[in-house]
């Protein structure tokens, strides 16, 4: 008998023990003091410069439009380089993926870890928009010219040095599509197509087999229309070579991403017609097929009077292809009318084969933000649970998590906002949205910590004391009636 208290106390406090291994890990973590801060008069941070501790920010050129880039010492905040002379108007976007104003970079960081930034260049300022593209690499203040015509559409190779550039002709035609390494300057890649080619949309990095894919088409010789739309993959080789033609772009806008086996995620589309129809937003370049991902209606049962979608929430896929994340507000037609219903989706991740959800956010969640091919952000609003007993006491959390598996990342407190990719390579240091720059990674909270666990072991401290008086008292009863 003594044996299995023993060992029914053992478990207990196994238990315990097993819930501070959890409590570690979920239990929002806190910022070091910082080590500097950049400078104030900044127009954005850029990151962190390849390998080193050096930090690139935008400054407004004075008296222009510009923009003037510096590297700053993370740990001293003191500038160290400038591109002066000359100023630089960015094509980088500021979010991931850029507005409506930031058309050509979805994203610096790429280029960064090369100690490169894509930019155009002007000399003398001048009225006018800027032409072509130059890279810039922010240490050295060198400039190597990868364009010269006039440059709208652009996409950065996910692990090589490489920028595909749709350049204009001297019509204004986007007519020629080509791949430059941004550190050497030297093209890579240039298919030949044919007089007349209009690349009507941001051409994408296959990663998986060294090929890109050109959305083209023909010119019209009646007007600004493209005829003929198609997708090109191309082998990127010294000799290019044709690999295949897709007839179908109507899925092709400017937001579609590519995961690095080849599955593009884009808005969604009807594929078939009546019975047969579905709803599509994933495509297997491998595999040449579509696949349906939390179809926001039924194609299969609309009626064909009005029944459309317009798919406005966000999405993100994970680099193996086979996670989607989607999150935000959502619009649907109602039947016949032009009105609108508006509903917010809170954000869940689906596997792609399936369609199955493999997390989804719970009430008092909602998830704000995603990098392709990282993770996501969730805001943790915790009075959601306790708000009808204690409806002033609050509790907000951010979490990041895992695009792959929605596994815990980190948890912090919500005040504290950074993006995980302005981390530097020997992950020392993180820079916050506010232009602080602190140790990292996240300290643990050792006082909340200890509070949990002291709380989860008062019941079995409780427990321990109560039987152990209720056995001394035991034994003094007995002592008296001996002695009586």
């Amino acid at each position: 008998m003594r044996g299995l208290k023993r060992s029914l106390w053992l478990l207990a406090w196994g238990v315990w023990a097993w819930l501070g291994v959890g409590l570690y890990r979920e239990l929002p973590r806190e910022l070091r003091p910082r080590t500097s801060e950049l400078p104030a008069d900044r127009f954005a941070v850029l990151g962190f410069i390849g390998e080193s501790d050096l930090v690139a920010i935008a400054l407004r050129h004075s008296g222009s439009p510009g923009y003037e880039i510096a590297s700053v010492d993370a740990w001293t905040g003191a500038e160290v380089t400038r591109n002066s002379p000359g100023y630089t108007e960015p094509v980088i976007a500021t979010s991931d993926p850029p507005g409506p104003r930031e058309p050509l970079i979805r994203t610096y960081r790429g280029t960064l870890r090369y100690s490169v930034l894509l930019a155009r260049r002007r000399d003398q300022p001048r009225l006018g928009p800027p032409r072509g593209l130059h890279a810039l690499d922010v240490v050295k203040n060198e400039w190597k010219e990868l364009a010269k015509g006039k440059v709208v559409k652009a996409d950065l190779h996910p692990s090589k040095p490489w920028v595909a550039i749709v350049e204009h002709d001297e019509q204004g035609w986007p007519s020629r599509a080509f791949i430059a390494d941004y550190r050497t300057g030297q093209i890579v890649f240039d298919p030949p197509l044919p007089k007349g080619t209009w690349i009507h949309n941001r051409p994408l990095f296959l990663a998986d087999r060294d090929a890109i894919v050109l959305p083209v088409g023909r010119r019209s010789d009646t007007g600004p229309r493209v005829l003929d739309n198609h997708l090109e993959v191309w082998r990127i080789a010294p000799q290019a070579t044709l690999l295949e033609s897709i007839d179908e772009t109507t899925w092709w806008p400017e937001s579609t991403t590519v995961a690095a086996n080849g599955r593009a995620l884009f808005r969604g589309k009807r594929v078939g017609r009546g019975a047969n129809a579905r709803w599509a937003d994933v495509y297997d370049f491998d595999r040449k097929e579509f696949f349906c991902v939390d179809p926001p209606f039924n194609p299969a049962t609309d009626d064909g009077i009005a029944a459309e979608i317009l798919e406005w929430r966000t999405l993100a896929i994970a680099p193996t292809g086979r996670k989607v994340l989607k999150f935000g507000p959502k619009f649907t037609n109602v039947p016949g009318t032009n009105k609108f219903k508006t509903s917010l989706d809170n954000g869940a991740l689906y596997e792609v084969d399936s369609g199955r959800p493999v997390w989804k956010a719970a009430t008092f969640e909602h998830v704000t933000d995603a990098n392709q091919g990282e993770g996501f952000f969730v805001q943790e609003d915790w009075q959601g649970i306790w708000k009808a007993w204690f409806p002033k006491l609050k509790f907000q959390t951010r979490a990041y998590r895992s695009l792959q598996s929605a596994d815990l990342l980190y948890r912090a407190s919500g005040t504290v906002r950074f993006d995980p990719r302005d981390v530097n390579a020997s992950r020392t240091l993180v820079i916050l949205a506010d232009g602080s720059i602190h140790p990292w990674p996240l300290r643990v909270n050792w006082l909340l910590l200890l509070l949990c666990q002291t709380l989860l072991a008062l019941p079995l401290a409780s427990l321990w004391a109560l039987l152990l008086w209720r056995r001394r008292r035991r034994r003094a009863g007995l002592v008296v009636e001996t002695a009586t």
